[in-house]
């Protein structure tokens, strides 16, 4: 078996980009967003943004009922439909930093309206950060779709093998409560096959 690779790279606000029906979706409208007020929390939530990801690429092993990462079984039928045809992963994690904890627990307290808008920005942004993560792992690969902990059948109980796997304390300052809900808050983890 090669050895692990691993993957870290800092993301520049500048690179995210708001998907407009997410935004719409998580803000609970259906036409134009853009307002003043929508323009200057998403200024003020881009300047406060320290995007970075860490990944890992390992091998996918199948067992009759259960998925191998080379971190442990993993029993979820979804993630193994979801992995079906590739024998590589990346398994990875991506976070937009503690300065966005900062100003969320700053407007919770100031505005809740910007609050509101803030944090429905943060939560898209953070998956902009996937997809670019994704972009940039897979260049010139064939990838299927990601899947993370917490969706489907795979339990949040996985939250911690994936952020050890990436090494996420130490590469991101990412960290996992014992309710397994991840500091910084923006923050996700995921599993990508690799298609053969």
């Amino acid at each position: 078996m090669t050895a692990a690779q691993y993957f870290y790279g800092e993301i520049g606000a500048d690179k995210l980009t708001v998907n407009d029906a997410e935004i719409r979706a998580r803000l609970q409208v259906k036409g134009d967003y853009r307002e003043v007020m929508t323009d200057k929390c998403l200024i003020n939530l881009q300047s406060v943004i320290r995007c970075a990801y860490s990944a890992v690429k390992v091998p996918v092993v199948f067992s009759e009922s259960s998925v191998n990462l080379g971190f442990g079984e993993i029993m979820s039928r979804n993630l193994a439909e979801r992995l079906k045809g590739c024998d590589e992963a990346f398994v990875f994690a991506v976070t937009l930093g503690y300065g966005v904890d900062r100003l969320l627990s700053r407007l919770a307290v100031t505005s809740v309206s910007e609050h509101f808008v803030t944090d429905a920005f943060a939560s898209a942004l953070a998956e902009a950060a996937c997809d670019y993560t994704e972009k940039i792992l897979a260049e010139g690969l064939s990838c299927g779709r990601r899947f993370s902990p917490g969706y489907g059948d795979l339990p949040l109980f996985y939250q911690a093998r994936v952020l050890a796997a990436v090494r996420a304390d130490k590469t991101l300052g990412i960290t996992l409560s014992d309710t397994l809900l991840m500091s910084p808050k923006k923050s996700v983890t995921a599993i990508l096959g690799i298609l053969k």
